[in-house]
């Protein structure tokens, strides 16, 4: 005690100078100097500023703790063994005790900008969920559609047998976007094949059975009544037919599916034709999202664009 209030005034009065010294020095560290300990790029600031707050601590505390003799030199006075063991004893627990507060608030404010983070991710994603809705129920309805094809295919029963059979199987193709998606989710894997054929048999119809195609499907028994999420599969045969050369009979393009022990196998090949209308990606984009929230780890969607030709190999486990 005699060390720490060597001095004619009551020790009451220099202890609580230091005191304040202490606390000063804690909230300039914590508002001048800690926040930088957290940034790697203001290290050289950062160890600055603390050697600075060190000195002026100790120059204070040497005034205000002690009284210098009228014999003793300035830089004895300061650099005195016992005073600055006295300040790096009571500087270590104010510096100790401000990165602890610093380093919590820290933590503290990079869990508050994660959540925050988590939040506008949140909020982005059902946004543009609301916007993907609100585009569907934008569409014309099927049922319209529907009517419309019902309409045409009895009047050309009429006035124009021969276009009544590509009337029926655009109907049947468009059968499926009927589906209420909310209260059915899924539907056995045999109709989304009827589909597939359907669109097929339309092609062949259109272009009078003049395309070089090759479609094989293989199902086992039993696995047909396995469930799928409704016209899946079309984006993938529509794009075949959309950019795909048909007209080399040496090269057909193809079409495989296979479907065993429960898991799906479709694998596409066709030659690309030499002048096509770039694609908006919708239709390969939509299907990588459904298949992300139906089958997430069960299922691999692969192309190989090449410049002469195109591959997709899809695999789903159902």
């Amino acid at each position: 005690m005699g060390l720490l209030f060597y001095s004619d005034y009551p020790p009451t009065i220099r202890g609580y100078c230091t005191y304040a010294l202490e606390a000063l020095t804690f909230f300039a560290n914590l508002a001048w100097i800690a926040p930088l300990a957290f940034d790697s790029s203001r290290k050289l600031q950062f160890f600055s500023r603390m050697l600075t707050l060190v000195v002026v601590h100790h120059l204070l505390r040497c005034f205000l703790a002690f009284r210098q003799s009228v014999h003793e030199g300035f830089l004895s006075f300061v650099f005195s063994a016992d005073r600055l063991v006295l300040t790096a004893w009571r500087l270590e627990y104010v510096l100790g005790i401000t990165l602890v507060v610093a380093a919590l608030h820290h933590i503290g404010q990079r869990a508050l900008e994660r959540k925050q983070l988590q939040m506008e991710l949140l909020a982005a994603k059902a946004e543009r969920s609301r916007v993907e809705s609100l585009l569907v129920q934008m569409q014309l309805n099927p049922h319209t559609l529907h009517n419309a094809l019902s309409y045409l295919e009895a009047q050309s029963r009429k006035y124009a047998p021969q276009m009544t059979e590509a009337i029926v199987l655009i109907s049947e193709v468009l059968e499926p976007l009927m589906i209420n998606t909310q209260t059915v989710e899924k539907v056995p894997v045999s109709r989304s094949l009827s589909q597939i054929d359907n669109l097929i048999a339309l092609q062949r119809l259109i272009h009078n059975n003049s395309q070089s195609l090759r479609a094989t499907s293989k199902v086992e028994l039993g696995d047909d009544e396995l469930l799928l999420p409704p016209s899946l599969l079309m984006p993938v045969i529509e794009n075949l037919f959309k950019y795909g050369k048909l007209n080399d009979p040496e090269s057909p393009a193809t079409i495989d599916i296979k479907i065993d022990s429960g898991t799906l196998h479709l694998n596409t090949w066709n030659q690309k034709k030499r002048k096509t209308f770039p694609g908006n990606g919708i239709g390969l984009d939509s299907v990588r999202y459904i298949l992300n929230y139906y089958y997430p780890g069960k299922h691999s969607l692969t192309t190989v664009d090449k410049d002469t030709d195109y591959t997709v190999s899809l695999t789903i486990q159902l």
